[in-house]
């Protein structure tokens, strides 16, 4: 957990780093941004799903595992 503390400290850092540093005014950089955001969104709602995904499959696993245990 502590990794992805530090990990999420330096992206934030880069990436105020990278704004500063590219001379662009506010008004280019905002529909950058919300592009940005736009794209988090998508990805965020592609990683739920596929923990969902897993947690259903790895749920049907253990149910399967549970019934040959039971047969036995």
């Amino acid at each position: 957990m502590e990794e992805m503390i530090l990990k999420e400290r330096e992206v934030r850092e880069q990436i105020v780093e990278i704004t500063k540093n590219s001379g662009l005014p506010a008004l280019i950089l905002k529909p950058i941004f919300e592009d940005f955001l736009n794209q988090l969104k998508i990805i965020k709602e592609q990683q739920y799903k596929l923990a969902k995904q897993n947690k259903e499959k790895q749920q049907k696993e253990n149910e399967d595992k549970k019934l040959k245990e039971a047969k036995k």
